[in-house]
């Protein structure tokens, strides 16, 4: 059964104040429900404790956002829109730049995502496992063109004779592999990663995904020294 208590309701950081007071209404119940949402997932965050953790009345929420579910959305939207492809990745891939050099960039700005923004990864996980009407137009707007400026380049790549892989097959195995890497360190350590562990995991998918991909690949030749 399914109980959560004032005190773990309160060990969520409440929404930012500035100047003393808080930011505009709406702004504070986006923010908490970010927070309730990616730490409860959908169902098991209440409009009642969303309300709480902003400092508003339910009644105010639903002036805003006529359901729960429209809410969920509008945060989703919101912390999905800060995401942005990589300049430097994207100038490489434009250019045709060796996989070499773009596979440890590509890695590089998946981990990064990861480390630097979890709450919005876990809403990822809460809109493909929780909601299903809305999810795939949402994501694919958001993370479809970093995904297929990826498969475009993989495949340009491959009938150039660089690479011999399926290049839809590549990209989201490696996106689903770093994501599934992260999850479970996480589930296996019981901490949150360090910055240091984000570089060295960085490290690590390079090495394994240059291995993979280039088998004729033999050292770090235009690898970052941050991930040989």
């Amino acid at each position: 059964m399914y109980s959560r208590t004032l005190q773990q309701l309160l060990a969520v950081e409440p929404p930012t104040r500035v100047g003393g007071t808080y930011r505009d209404t709406e702004q504070r119940i986006i923010e908490a429900s970010v927070q309730m949402f990616s730490r409860f997932g959908y169902v098991r965050s209440s409009t009642r404790e969303i309300a709480t953790l902003a400092g508003v009345t339910e009644v105010t929420i639903f002036r805003h956002f006529p359901k729960k579910r429209d809410l969920f959305w509008a945060v989703t939207e919101a912390c999905l829109g800060r995401l942005q492809v990589n300049s430097e990745l994207a100038a490489l891939m434009e250019t045709d730049a060796e996989p070499k050099v773009v596979l440890p960039k590509f890695v590089a700005s998946l981990v990064e995502l990861i480390h630097e923004q979890p709450e919005t990864v876990r809403l990822l996980y809460v809109c493909l496992f929780e909601l299903d009407d809305g999810s795939d137009m949402l994501v694919r707007k958001h993370l479809g063109p970093l995904f297929e400026s990826f498969r475009e380049y993989l495949s340009r790549a491959v009938s150039k004779g660089l690479l011999h892989v399926d290049p839809e097959v590549a990209t989201f195995s490696m996106a689903a592999s770093i994501a599934a890497q992260h999850g479970l360190r996480h589930l296996m350590k019981n901490k949150p990663c360090s910055v240091m562990e984000a570089e060295v995991a960085i490290s690590a998918l390079t090495r394994f995904w240059l291995n993979a991909l280039l088998p004729d690949y033999k050292g770090c030749d235009g690898v970052s020294e941050r991930t040989c």
